[in-house]
C-alpha cells in the first residue's frame, strides 16, 4: 500500500502544485561516492599519514587500494556494494 510522507508532501505540494498528481511510494536519501574504476576507495601517499611518515603501511595493509591498481588495470572487486 502506497502512502505519502506526511512531513514532506504538504511542503512540496504547496510549492509545486503538479506534485499533487504524484504518489510517493518510498524514498531514500544519502551520499554514496565511489570511483568509476572499481567503486572502492583510492588510498596512497597523498592522504595516508603512515605512508607519508614511514613510507609503508604499519597498522593495516591498505596496499590493495593503492592508486597503481588503476595503472595496472587490476580492479579490487567488492562484492558487497549496494
Amino acid at each position: 500500500m502506497a502512502r505519502r510522507c506526511p512531513g514532506f508532501w504538504p511542503i512540496v505540494a504547496t510549492r509545486i502544485p503538479q506534485f499533487e498528481a504524484i504518489k510517493l511510494m518510498n524514498s531514500w536519501a544519502g551520499h554514496y561516492a565511489f570511483n568509476t574504476f572499481d567503486q572502492n576507495a583510492i588510498l596512497g601517499p597523498h592522504t595516508t599519514a603512515e605512508m607519508i611518515t614511514y613510507g609503508e603501511y604499519r597498522s593495516f595493509d591498505l596496499s590493495p587500494f593503492n592508486f597503481d591498481r588503476i595503472e595496472r588495470n587490476q580492479p579490487f572487486n567488492e562484492k558487497a556494494i549496494i
